[in-house]
């Protein structure tokens, strides 16, 4: 994550988080659990500091930020307790076991502290970084696109570099074939240290399509890592029988193969390159879709900045761009759910034969 991202995110919780009164929120659940607890106290009901706690950090757009953004969240104590799984982590606490008012205050009091430690963080940050860090670029009737380079996709040499330069052209090439595009349209305007980061400015339909071969990319890793997760299982027991790990093995790269065929066959169809001279689209398109899964598979990351939502009042002819922007965050809602079971999945790692002996 670059500066710039640090210091959009300390905005953005000055405005969901703070703005919002999401500590608030949970004060005011905490509050009455708390008076609960007292001896010879007529129980008070919760039932509306519950119901408008769910609705506000059900609602918190999480999707507006770039996954390392989300990541950071978290590791500032305020990301794990906004989002649905907030909303599960509260409804454990009230429901999956008989109420215990003193247990669930205190649980909601350490919830509370996490929060007010995450902002005091997070304004210090934003004091730290006020005035010196450059802006975004100016984008008109586009939106961001951050590609970082990371895990096996890291850039360390200049054979990197080319390859990853190549992997990329296609990938812009085939995504602005099959939105009638050159990729002359997609520009580079900014880059970053680190793990390589290099931001693309793209037109919203080539945003769009971007953002649907990853929706269905992590649908595909889900179902990849899931059937590979039982063959280290299978592998972890010792068993004699290898011709199951194979065959579970073969079946992960089968999906893998069948996941970006479907890919390309639904966007294709979606943008309706179906015509004999419209081939070539395809089969660009095709190309850059297995390479973007592969990029993603391998660890990279692509994430879409999003533009801030319109004043309410304004009209279509105002913003027309509204509309797209909408279906971009809803999809990358969809997005950030899948990379959080994603990640799950992925932690739940079966032990070694090793750690098994």
């Amino acid at each position: 994550m670059n500066l710039s991202e640090l210091f959009d995110l300390t905005q953005w919780i000055d405005r969901e988080i703070k703005g919002k009164q999401i500590r608030d929120r949970y004060q005011n659940l905490q509050s009455i659990l708390q008076a609960n607890t007292g001896p010879n106290r007529t129980k008070q009901p919760f039932e509306n500091e519950k119901n408008e706690l769910i609705a506000a950090i059900s609602t918190v757009p999480l999707e507006s930020l770039s996954t390392q953004q989300v990541d950071f969240l978290r590791k500032l104590g305020i990301g794990n307790h906004v989002g649905e799984d907030a909303v599960r982590e509260v409804e454990e606490i009230l429901f999956r076991n008989p109420l215990d008012p003193a247990t669930a205050a205190q649980k909601f009091a350490e919830i509370i502290q996490e929060i007010d430690q995450g902002i005091q963080k997070s304004d210090r940050l934003k004091e730290s970084l006020t005035g010196i860090i450059p802006p975004e670029p100016e984008l008109k009737d586009q939106v961001l696109v951050r590609v970082t380079f990371s895990n096996q996709t890291a850039i360390a040499n200049v054979v990197d570099l080319k390859n990853w330069s190549g992997v990329w052209y296609d990938i812009g090439r085939g995504v602005a074939m099959i939105n009638d595009a050159s990729p002359e349209e997609i520009q580079v305007v900014g880059a970053g240290k680190g793990s390589v980061v290099i931001e693309l400015a793209v037109g919203y339909g080539i945003a769009k399509t971007i953002a649907a071969v990853i929706l269905e990319a992590l649908k595909v890793a889900e179902k990849v890592v899931d059937i590979r997760k039982k063959a280290e299982e299978i592998k972890a027991l010792k068993l004699s029988n290898s011709k199951i790990v194979k065959e579970l093995t073969d079946a992960a790269e089968t999906e893998k193969m069948k996941g970006v065929a479907s890919i390309t066959e639904s966007v294709s169809r979606l943008k309706k390159k179906k015509g004999a001279d419209e081939g070539d689209k395809v089969s660009a398109f095709d190309r850059a879709v297995s390479k973007l899964v592969d990029f993603l598979e391998k660890g990279g990351e692509v994430d879409c900045v999003l533009p801030e939502e319109e004043a309410d009042g304004a009209t279509e002819e105002e913003r027309p761009q509204a509309s797209q922007v909408r279906e971009l965050r809803a999809t990358f809602k969809e997005i950030r759910l899948l990379e959080r079971r994603l990640d799950q999945l992925e932690d739940k790692k079966p032990p070694s034969s090793t750690e098994s002996s």
